[in-house]
């Protein structure tokens, strides 16, 4: 790892979190509705709100319990984890240069005292017994031990701290290594989210178009409640329903089929989720008073079924 450019490591970590919602996130696991048994998997932020709005974990192909596991690791990986494992990161460089300081220092001591004690043996090899230098050769003798033991100390000091330089390196490198691990393994699920079939409706609930499938799922939601009243078309898979049912059209043509949204309703409720059937808003009444009255008046017949009988004709 030592041809690993740290400071850059972390300075692009940093910067690529600025902006991102503030931490700690967490993982949100609950039913999506109290009426429904499904289970939704959300990563929220400290407002308790999504950090991506996204149709879930559950519209993918895994199980459940794996979308649970994937949005638990996503939310350890939220800016304030993050920042934990650069400051940690850091920490560990700190402390290997001190570590690495002490070292040098030790070893600058220990050649001191080396290099004393050669002196002192040079000026011992020159001491005469009664000579003026030295009060004796045993005073000489006793001060080379005593070096040879604050050298010995001194060495054991420096061994030590090459001992602590070795450990700091060592978890250095694996905090490396987890950072790049968790790198590597957001790219994957990145992509794995990314490539997930889940499938997309165009809409549900606009103020101009609802669906079945809304009015379904949430049958007294504001949305649903604002549609009373209203005159509609019929949209199922193939256009719009002409007058009576008898055909399809496009919305807003003159042979389009208008009629109070409660009836409507009425018309398409035994229709699957395959029908896509939805109603369009019609603002102004389209077609001629009479035939918006033989619209509302006769009952409607499935184009799909008047298609067929024609086609046996």
């Amino acid at each position: 790892m030592s041809g690993v450019d740290i400071a850059g490591l972390v300075s692009g970590w940093r910067k690529a979190m600025e902006g991102v919602s503030a931490g700690p996130w967490r993982h949100y696991r609950n039913k999506l509705r109290p009426q429904f048994g499904g289970i939704i998997n959300e990563v929220q932020c400290r407002s308790k709100t999504p950090v991506v709005a996204w149709p879930g974990f559950e519209d993918s192909k895994r199980k459940e319990p794996k979308h649970a596991i994937n949005a638990a690791w996503i939310a350890r990986c939220s800016p304030s984890g993050i920042s934990a494992l650069l400051d940690a990161l850091l920490a560990q460089v700190a402390e290997l240069a001190e570590a690495r300081r002490e070292v040098g220092r030790k070893h600058d001591e220990a050649n001191r005292y080396v290099n004393e004690m050669i002196a002192w043996r040079s000026a011992f090899q020159r001491v005469t017994p009664g000579g003026s230098e030295f009060t004796s050769p045993e005073a000489v003798r006793d001060w080379a031990d005593m070096l040879k033991e604050q050298v010995f100390e001194a060495n054991k000091k420096a061994v030590l701290s090459k001992r602590r330089a070795v450990e700091a390196t060592r978890q250095r490198d694996e905090a490396l290594a987890a950072l790049k691990a968790s790198e590597e393994r957001g790219e994957r699920l990145s992509q794995e989210l990314a490539s997930a079939r889940c499938p997309q409706e165009p809409w549900l609930a606009t103020p101009e178009r609802i669906t079945q499938k809304y009015l379904r799922r949430y049958p007294t939601s504001k949305a649903t409640r604002s549609w009373a009243g209203c005159m509609v078309h019929i949209s199922t898979e193939h256009g719009v329903w002409c007058i009576n049912g008898q055909g399809y059209t496009r919305a807003g043509k003159f042979d389009a089929w208008v009629l109070p949204f409660e009836e409507a309703r009425g018309h398409v409720a035994h229709c699957g989720p395959e029908k896509e059937a939805a109603f369009i808003k019609v603002v102004q009444p389209i077609g001629s008073g009479s035939q918006l009255a033989d619209a509302t008046n006769n009952p409607p017949s499935d184009p799909g079924t008047e298609q067929r009988e024609a086609g046996r004709g």
